[in-house]
């Protein structure tokens, strides 16, 4: 799955990455401040997927394509992004 932000286009999306093939699962009309730190939380339960941004429910879907797999933190198009304080804790 792929949680994307794009400042010049104003959106945010998740979309389902399998192989070279990209879905695109949910997306609004919000975009980002460059320079500006967001807090990020994502939350699995099951199948449905969460994404909050500074505590504000940003992105919700249901899909239960991948039932395991990995996790990265990538930032494509912006040399300067950074990423702090990551963490993965254990299911509530």
């Amino acid at each position: 799955y792929l949680w994307a932000m794009d400042q010049q286009r104003k959106f945010r999306l998740l979309a389902r990455k399998d192989g070279d093939d990209y879905r695109v699962l949910s997306r609004n009309a919000r975009g980002y401040t460059s320079g500006r730190w967001y807090v990020l939380r994502v939350v699995l339960r099951g199948s449905a997927i969460t994404v909050y941004v500074d505590g504000e429910k940003d992105l919700a879907v249901t899909d239960a394509s991948f039932a395991k797999g990995t996790l990265a933190l990538y930032s494509w198009g912006r040399t300067g992004a950074k990423f702090r304080n990551v963490m993965w804790p254990p299911a509530e």
